[in-house]
């Protein structure tokens, strides 16, 4: 049984394709758990019409608690030996669970990973990411291999993933529900740590529609501070996991914290009052110990950690607008 957990947020538009490019897979013993997050349009009305003509199908209405916790309920409410995520504006490819679930038992893998096609549907362009082998990976290898995967999003991403569902019971892994960035990243983190075998496939397993990326990324998200403090925490965790064997995934690391700080800072620029923003997350403890324990490679990225560890508010203000990154 594959329990496929799906947050549902104002999502009406899109439902219907969703949950027909789930129902229409070979594979059929699954159960679709529908979380319905406080949406006010008519969301709700479809998934309950779908829950009415098929018995595999479970609705739970909830007020809006945000993804994240949508997800950690939809998995205590599963039965299924294995858990797949899904987004509620996307679509699964054609057989992907069939494929996942054929893999998953050829090599008893506690995780089958797919590609994703990146769907810019403005644009209406299609940028797939894969590998170009299947692979199948221990715990040393997955760790070995850990730059290249991340690079074409086999780690972050959460919905291209078959996932045994007591690797994340028995460890107690949750979606950090006051994290609003990054958070699909450090849930696939603490699961693939946890793996014994890992499997990637060439296979594209899922697409993933960016609708209106610019307002999507444009948003203000609070508690900045504590959303870096967490993450700094993660990323110090998976630092110590990997050790010092693993010298290239420490170095991306390093990349991936200042990334965050980057991503935290911008954020708070978007504020109304962005200089204040800036300045307290910029003197924050946590944020300037981060900022001399890691260190960025790239030009880029070394110049902007220098503006962030010297407290240069407003040349990184200046940066933002002349970038156009807020």
């Amino acid at each position: 049984m594959i329990s496929i957990v799906i947050p549902v947020y104002n999502a009406a538009a899109y439902l219907p394709d969703m949950l027909d490019s789930i129902i229409s897979q070979s594979y059929t013993e699954i159960e679709i758990i529908l979380v319905n997050d406080g949406s006010v349009d008519n969301s709700s009305i479809i998934c309950h019409k779908y829950e009415e003509q098929y018995k595999f199908i479970t609705v739970y209405d909830r007020q809006n608690y945000g993804a994240s916790a949508s997800r950690n309920f939809g998995v205590e409410k599963a039965s299924g030996e294995f858990i797949w995520f899904m987004d509620s504006d996307d679509i699964l490819e054609r057989d992907a669970i069939f494929h996942a679930v054929e893999t998953q038992k050829k090599y008893d893998a506690d995780i089958v990973i797919g590609g994703m096609n990146f769907c810019f549907v403005k644009e209406n362009k299609v940028v797939p990411k894969k590998i170009q082998k299947d692979i199948i990976l221990s715990e040393r290898e997955f760790k070995c291999r850990y730059n290249e995967l991340f690079s074409i999003n086999y780690i972050s991403s959460l919905c291209n993933k078959l996932i045994r569902r007591s690797i994340i019971v028995e460890n107690g892994i949750k979606m950090n529900e006051s994290l609003h960035m990054y958070e699909d990243y450090a849930f696939c983190m603490d699961v693939l740590l946890k793996c014994k075998t890992v499997v990637c496939l060439s296979r594209i397993f899922y697409n993933y529609k960016l609708r209106n990326t610019k307002s999507l990324s444009h948003r203000y998200k609070d508690n900045a501070v504590g959303m870096f403090s967490t993450l700094e925490e993660k990323i110090s965790e998976y630092r110590q996991a990997f050790g010092d064997e693993f010298i290239s995934a420490d170095t991306s690391l390093n990349n991936l914290l200042v990334y965050f700080a980057y991503e935290c800072v911008k954020n708070e620029a978007r504020h109304k009052n962005p200089y204040t923003r800036v300045k307290k997350i910029l003197c924050d403890e946590t944020f300037c110990c981060a900022m001399s324990k890691y260190n960025a490679a790239g030009r880029k990225y070394r110049i902007i950690q220098i503006m962030m560890k010297k407290k240069m508010v407003f040349p990184l203000l200046m940066y933002f607008v002349i970038s156009k990154k807020i």
